[in-house]
């Protein structure tokens, strides 16, 4: 596994490693996943930033998640403040990450979040959330006013959303089985 994770570009110990790997990932979702595992390990209870010994590796994180925040140095280390509306995004697409540091986070008044939202999302990875959340869920999580936004860049991009609710198979066959009655 060691030599796996050389083979894929991590480098150095956890608050040291100096770049994000160079894996491509299959699905835009596992980039968040797995950003999701590093905040885990770098990231502090009840906060949305993560404080490093490589300044290498949040300015990657800062541009290939279109991240608002700048990277402090004040304190010795590196920190870069993910937001909040990144980190419920990573915790909604997978909910195994460390229980204790799991939580909704708020959105700051400095940060617009529609906007934000235009700036992360591409036609691929909306296309993937919404085969995994209705535009409704999707924009609780990303703490947009409404649905508005998602609902003009599926316009935009031609998506159309899949989402079946859980319960919509067992709706269906409840209501076959009254009108066959």
């Amino acid at each position: 596994m060691t030599r796996d994770l050389i083979t894929l570009g991590f480098k150095g110990s956890k608050s040291k490693a100096t770049e994000w790997p160079n894996i491509t990932f299959s699905n835009p979702t596992f980039e968040l996943s797995f950003l999701l595992g590093f905040y885990d390990g770098e990231g502090k209870e009840g906060r949305t930033d993560i404080r490093v010994g490589s300044n290498v590796i949040l300015q990657q994180i800062k541009q290939k998640f279109k991240i608002p925040f700048e990277i402090d140095t004040s304190d010795g280390k590196f920190r870069l403040t993910l937001g909040a509306q990144l980190l419920n995004l990573m915790q909604s697409v997978y909910p195994k990450s460390l229980h204790r540091k799991r939580g909704h986070f708020n959105t700051r008044v400095q940060l617009n979040p529609e906007e934000y939202f235009t700036q992360l999302m591409n036609p691929r990875l909306l296309r993937i959330l919404l085969n995994h959340f209705s535009p409704d869920k999707l924009a609780k999580i990303m703490d947009l006013k409404d649905t508005a936004i998602i609902h003009h860049l599926m316009k935009e991009w031609k998506i159309i959303s899949y989402f079946i609710p859980p319960d919509y198979q067992d709706r269906f066959i409840d209501t076959k089985m009254i009108e066959g009655t």
